[in-house]
């Protein structure tokens, strides 16, 4: 992990030599899930995300936009056997999201974004809500962690579109797809088959601010 980050942050460091960055920030809404190989699926719940973004222009349209967000992920389960209930799952993430970004432009002042590009993620804290009959019952307990069933790290795909207008605030609506598998191969706090995998995913709509 520590290898990956450094080598992510030597090629960010030696692309914004060689171009005129800046700096902003973004926030916004996640909505999202945990895919299951087999066995009952998870529906989606809300979170959100804030953090720091970079604009590095490349050639022509093309830009660079790598991020440092804190990213809430997670998912919801309707209680089957649990009458009145569900289960909530939040899973808190350090995201670093490495976005490339082609503007179309459609006018003078706004452009038409597609992006699309790979995320790594460290897994920071976790919290369990189970709601029965009106009560709910919390948890902190370590879903990562030695004690955890789950890795701390994760990585996937982006895509996206967005827009910007004039020369500093932009919107985007992307799809963090997760290729990485969430269960440890050493977990003994599940009877789970071998090849069982579960995954994040996230519908993520955000607002940017460049300065």
């Amino acid at each position: 992990m520590k290898k990956i980050i450094l080598g992510l942050a030597f090629i960010v460091m030696a692309l914004s030599a060689r171009a005129q960055v800046h700096f902003g920030i973004k926030a916004g809404l996640n909505i999202s899930k945990i895919s299951v190989s087999e066995g009952l699926e998870s529906d989606y719940k809300p979170g959100f995300h804030a953090g720091v973004i970079l604009d590095m222009p490349l050639s022509g349209n093309f830009y660079f936009n790598p991020q440092l967000v804190f990213s809430q992920m997670g998912c919801k389960q309707d209680g089957e056997g649990l009458a009145d209930g569900d289960i909530k799952m939040t899973l808190n993430y350090l995201q670093l999201p490495l976005d490339f970004n082609y503007r179309y432009p459609l006018s003078d002042k706004a452009t038409l974004d597609c992006i699309a590009g790979p995320y790594i993620a460290f897994g920071l804290s976790s919290k369990t809500e189970v709601n029965f009959d009106g009560s709910t019952i919390s948890t902190d307990k370590g879903i990562f962690g030695d004690e955890g069933a789950y890795k701390r790290f994760d990585c996937g795909m982006r895509v996206g579109i967005g827009t910007h207008i004039g020369s500093h605030a932009g919107l985007s609506v992307c799809y963090n797809l997760g290729l990485s598998n969430l269960i440890k191969e050493d977990s003994d706090m599940m009877d789970i088959p071998d090849d069982y995998k579960e995954k994040n995913g996230a519908f993520q709509i955000s607002l940017s601010w460049t300065f």
